[in-house]
């Protein structure tokens, strides 16, 4: 005889198991033009991750929505990264501190600088604050009366304006994949702009503008052109076949890196910091 709590658990855990077997594995492929060249990128959604990839890059993401948490892999030298609002708060702070130090540096320095090399200190220091001190543009997001075919998919043109000139061009398809994926999809891009808020926050920068911001709420977006002829992005496949669950797993042999090796490998001597830098 079973106990009520035993056929309890195997209650939550064929639940669980249908759950997770009503929903569809999904992946978007996308064709990208940059002055660089093409490329193309990858978005890949199973169960709670979202796993983004690009053709020329082996460096590649994992979002687990339930840590809240971005991966960043890099295959070339083994090694991860751990992305959380907290750390980003912690680490941007750090980054603020200590670009307070280089300033207060360079200024004591700048009395010793050749005039003409003080100029274009001051200059630089100038522009810095002003650029903080602009006001934000103002983002407006239009809907023409315009729809296209991707890949099958009917999507709606929007075109987006700063300050009224417009900025970009994007079709976002209602329909297209699975709507538990989008919900996943969507969970990522929220991370993405908490992240772009708090770093903005932190800096004492605007915060930006969310009509700039990745977002899925509206539908799936399956092509985005930068006005007038900057870089394009184009659905080229979506695919629902079943996806292997190590692809979204950390590499078992792969170590953390923490962002302040990164920044002291990347940076041995901050004495040294030139003008250009700041």
């Amino acid at each position: 005889m079973y106990s009520k709590t035993s056929i309890t658990v195997c209650l939550l855990t064929s639940s669980l198991f249908f759950s997770y077997s009503s929903m569809a594995d999904t992946q978007l492929t996308f064709s990208d033009s940059t002055q660089a060249g093409t490329h193309s990128s990858t978005i890949q959604i199973r169960a709670d991750k979202v796993r983004m990839g690009s053709s020329n890059s082996k460096i590649y993401t994992i979002y687990d929505s339930n840590k809240q948490t971005l991966y960043t892999i890099n295959p070339e030298v083994k090694q991860y990264m751990a992305t959380t609002l907290k750390s980003i708060k912690k680490n941007m702070r750090a980054a603020v501190a200590m670009q307070a130090r280089l300033k207060d540096n360079l200024k004591k320095k700048s009395a010793e600088m050749p005039e003409e090399q003080r100029k274009v200190l001051e200059a630089k220091t100038a522009a810095t604050e002003r650029k903080k001190q602009a006001k934000p543009a103002k983002i407006e997001t239009q809907a023409k009366n315009k729809t296209e075919t991707v890949q099958g998919l009917t999507c709606k043109v929007f075109t987006i304006l700063s300050d009224g000139k417009p900025i970009k061009e994007t079709c976002i398809a209602k329909q297209g994949i699975d709507t538990e994926d989008m919900a996943q999809l969507q969970t990522l891009f929220d991370f993405m702009k908490s992240v772009a808020e708090a770093t903005a926050k932190i800096r004492n920068l605007p915060a930006p503008d969310a009509g700039l911001l990745p977002n899925y709420q509206g539908g799936l977006v399956i092509k985005a052109q930068a006005l007038p002829n900057g870089a394009k992005s184009e659905l080229s496949k979506l695919s629902n076949d079943k996806l292997d669950a190590a692809l979204f797993e950390l590499p078992a042999t792969y170590t953390l890196r923490t962002p302040r090796a990164a920044a002291s490998k990347a940076s041995p001597n901050t004495n040294n910091a030139s003008v250009e830098k700041n």
